[in-house]
């Protein structure tokens, strides 16, 4: 049997794996891993010199995890490992002392450093042997330049074409040159050490050459001797004693006896004895002052859905005239509009037979509009500051206020006019009254409006309601 505190910890442990397995499916498997990990006290476990930097490394391979698992990569367990071997922490912290730049070789023309590190030497150009074509830009005569072509030869063929010869003999050697132009470059850019580096297998370092075209080939006549002492120390290295008399021989063309991999500790480590999970207090929050409540709805709940939807196609169609200015829309525009009214109508739920009825209706009004001086006034991109459905927030009266206007702008005389689009429709004789009644309705929401634009600018400020199915500007009030 387990001791008393053993049996407690497994405890623990099996109860978070049974939770774990609970959830599995209905979360991520970072998020599991994540969860136990802070569970069990991974981020208590501080037992780097460097707590943030463990942290960060901890964060790193959870980040992998839920990468690998998004591509798909949890099903097989090579796949997954290849994966992670590819991921990167942020390594130590950042100390003013040591400033690292990594760039290209044609980057760092004109800059230097103290040290300049150039690796992977042996590396061979990505480029292909073959193409389908064949181009060699070449000098003229006449101080032009001329392009030599040379089409890929058959594969009944025997040999290259002259010209195709002609052309990938004069590309390696114009390579060379660049390959040798950048090479002075890099190195001239150490102010105090270089540092060259290149891989070179063991079982070949006897016969080596370097691969054509590579960085390494311009160095390795006057290096090839430097790099085949590295090449023997490091052999050397590699050699056992004969302290033990052992004949055991050792591959040097072996892949671990080659590559240097760190060493990771892998101690098992524990959160202090009574470590238990804190979890931060629940969200007490609440506005700093009330948001300010929307007046009564009044936008003719009497007339049912039908007018409402109405209404919010007559505000889209506004819209997209006003957005661009009545001055700018062509008819074709107009056209593509009209087309989209029965769409809209249908998304909003509008049964077939009354669809066709209120497209007809909106058609009408639109166009009214359109051909109206008011509401090619309202609608001009003339004006100054014109802004369609603006949302715009602020202090009233110690209350936040969010509001979003249907049409404002500047008018030539410097005066802000705050639009509101009512889509309603008086039936009735008294038309006069029928606008009394909605003036008096919006007023005190169109003065909050304009008290939000106050502390914006200076400019006076009308507010007005537009009624497009009347044709109607009816102005409110107007604030100095």
């Amino acid at each position: 049997t387990l001791p008393s505190q053993a049996k407690a910890h497994a405890t623990r442990v099996f109860d978070l794996l049974d939770h774990a397995a609970d959830l599995y499916g209905r979360r991520s498997l970072a998020e599991l891993v994540e969860g136990a990990w802070h569970r069990l006290g991974g981020p208590a476990c501080h037992v780097h010199h460097n707590p943030d930097q463990q942290i960060s490394e901890a964060n790193a391979y959870l980040d992998a995890l839920a990468q690998a698992e998004a591509n798909g990569l949890m099903t097989d367990w090579n796949d997954f490992l290849e994966w992670l071997e590819s991921s990167h922490t942020d390594g130590g912290p950042n100390t003013p002392d040591v400033k690292l730049d990594v760039l290209t070789m044609h980057a760092a023309k004109g800059l230097e450093w103290d040290v300049v590190v150039i690796p992977n030497l042996q590396a061979k150009p990505n480029q292909s042997d073959t193409s389908l074509l064949y181009w060699l830009p070449v000098p003229l005569d006449n101080q032009e330049q001329g392009v030599l072509i040379a089409p890929l030869s058959a594969s009944s063929d025997d040999a290259a074409s002259p010209r195709v010869s002609l052309i990938k003999r004069e590309q390696r050697l114009r390579e060379r040159y660049e390959s040798l132009r950048l090479m002075y470059v890099a190195t001239t850019r150490a102010k105090k050490t270089l540092w060259l580096s290149a891989i070179i297998q063991p079982s070949t370092e006897k016969d080596f050459k370097p691969v054509s075209g590579s960085l390494l080939e311009t160095v390795w006549p006057t290096l090839s001797a430097a790099f085949e002492s590295s090449m023997a120390q490091s052999a050397q290295a590699h050699i056992p004693s004969d302290t033990n008399d052992s004949t055991e021989e050792v591959a040097l063309d072996d892949p671990e006896m080659t590559e240097s991999k760190p060493v990771i500790d892998q101690s098992l480590h524990r959160p202090p004895t009574g470590w238990s999970p804190t979890w931060p207090n629940a969200l007490a929050w609440k506005p700093t002052a009330t948001p300010h409540m929307r007046f009564d709805e009044v936008e003719f709940n009497w007339a049912g859905a039908q007018a409402r939807r109405s209404g919010t196609v007559i505000h889209y169609l506004l819209e997209a005239v006003g957005k661009v200015g009545i001055e700018n829309i062509q008819d074709h525009d107009i056209h593509r509009l009209l087309e989209q009214i029965p769409t809209l109508l249908a998304l909003m739920g509008t049964r077939p037979d009354t669809a066709k009825q209120l497209a007809t209706e909106l058609r009408k009004t639109f166009g009214s509009v359109l051909q109206s001086p008011t509401g090619q006034w309202v609608l001009s991109g003339q004006h100054q500051d014109a802004q369609c459905e603006y949302a715009l927030g602020g202090w009233v009266d110690g209350q936040w206020v969010n509001a979003i206007i249907d049409r404002t702008f500047i008018d030539a005389d410097g005066r802000r006019w705050i639009i509101d689009y009512k889509s309603g429709h008086h039936a009735g004789g008294d038309l006069a009254g029928f606008l009394a009644q909605e003036a008096e309705r919006y007023q005190a929401q169109l003065a909050i409006y304009a008290s939000l634009f106050k502390n914006l600018g200076s400019e006076p400020i009308t507010t007005a309601l537009y009624l497009p199915r009347h044709d109607v500007l009816k102005v409110i009030e107007e604030h100095a």
